[in-house]
């Protein structure tokens, strides 16, 4: 089971109820967030704050844009672990935009979008880097003729 960012401790939630958080382990340190007025975060625990924020009501679809782009490799790899374990157990369809394709890797499904339109929608991670792949280098040869 993957590290959870989340705790409904009630030290973590910082009063009675559960706030709607998921169920699950302090093991980001939210006991010590909750406990400050006024606090600045760094970038890992803004986004954790961010997720937290949008978990609240529980919703059925959890839109995430570029969720990882300013965070180190291992929180990265940890929140795309608790997307996963979200969307497994508790049945939360986890719709991401990225640019990373490792963290695009991790999806169980990719939608590849070129000017505003799918152009492909595959399990298979590697065509869909292929058509990537290959979209750049055709617009890479457009800008050369275009010199």
């Amino acid at each position: 089971m993957s590290k959870c960012p989340f705790s409904t401790t009630e030290a973590a939630r910082g009063g009675s109820g559960n706030g709607g958080l998921p169920n699950c382990s302090s093991g980001w340190g939210w006991a010590t967030v909750s406990t400050t007025s006024r606090i600045s975060f760094p970038a890992a625990s803004s986004s954790r704050v961010a997720i937290a924020r949008a978990l609240v009501n529980r919703p059925a679809i959890l839109l995430c844009d570029e969720p990882t782009g300013n965070l180190d490799t291992r929180t990265s790899r940890e929140i795309m672990a608790f997307f996963r374990e979200l969307n497994e157990k508790e049945g939360l369809t986890v719709i991401l935009v990225t640019h990373d394709l490792e963290i695009a890797r991790r999806a169980k499904r990719a939608l590849v979008l070129i000017d505003g339109e799918v152009v492909l929608d595959t399990p298979d991670f590697n065509l869909a880097a292929e058509t990537l792949h290959h979209r750049a280098l055709a617009d890479n040869g457009e800008s050369e003729q275009a010199q």
